[in-house]
């Protein structure tokens, strides 16, 4: 048999196919505001982005600012306190100069302060005891001898409050 179109008398019929655009326009809208919100969500990255960057410069800056100020004032407390000492030391030097002329120096350290019948003051504390007082009866290297509460005074040194 041969493949005539024409020698077959059945021929099929043709389909069409209609192809209806439905919802064309809602689409178009919708992929239009999805690049707007591409566009917004890109923006909104980059800015958080820039916002991590600077609060981690931020933290960085004051944590250095920080350790540099407690530096400072670490020197500045080590200054104080040398200079503090070093006052001390030689005021409380001329004072034991002074006032220790009737005592040994070798058993200053060890001696019990309530035999001398003097005022005893504490060279760390600058805290003056009379005799009777708390405190009177110290055994301490930092002891200093004054022959009246004037003295005492005068040196920089206050009251014992017990």
């Amino acid at each position: 048999m041969p493949d005539d179109d024409s020698s077959t008398s059945t021929t099929e019929p043709k389909v069409h196919y209609v192809v209806k655009k439905v919802g064309q326009k809602e689409l178009v809208k919708a992929q239009a505001k999805e690049k707007v919100l591409d566009k917004e969500e890109k923006k909104e990255e980059a800015e958080y982005e820039k916002l991590v960057a600077a609060l981690a410069i931020a933290k960085t800056k004051a944590k250095k600012e920080k350790l540099a100020e407690e530096k400072a004032e670490k020197k500045a407390a080590k200054e104080a306190k040398h200079d503090n000492y070093s006052a001390n030391s030689s005021q409380s030097i001329k004072t034991e100069h002074h006032h220790n002329s009737g005592a040994s120096a070798g058993n200053h350290g060890d001696m019990n302060t309530a035999d001398s019948g003097k005022i005893v003051g504490n060279r760390n504390s600058k805290i003056y005891h009379v005799p009777g007082q708390a405190g009177y009866r110290m055994n301490s290297a930092n002891a200093v001898y004054f022959d009246s509460e004037a003295e005492a005074k005068a040196a920089g040194y206050r009251k014992a409050l017990r």
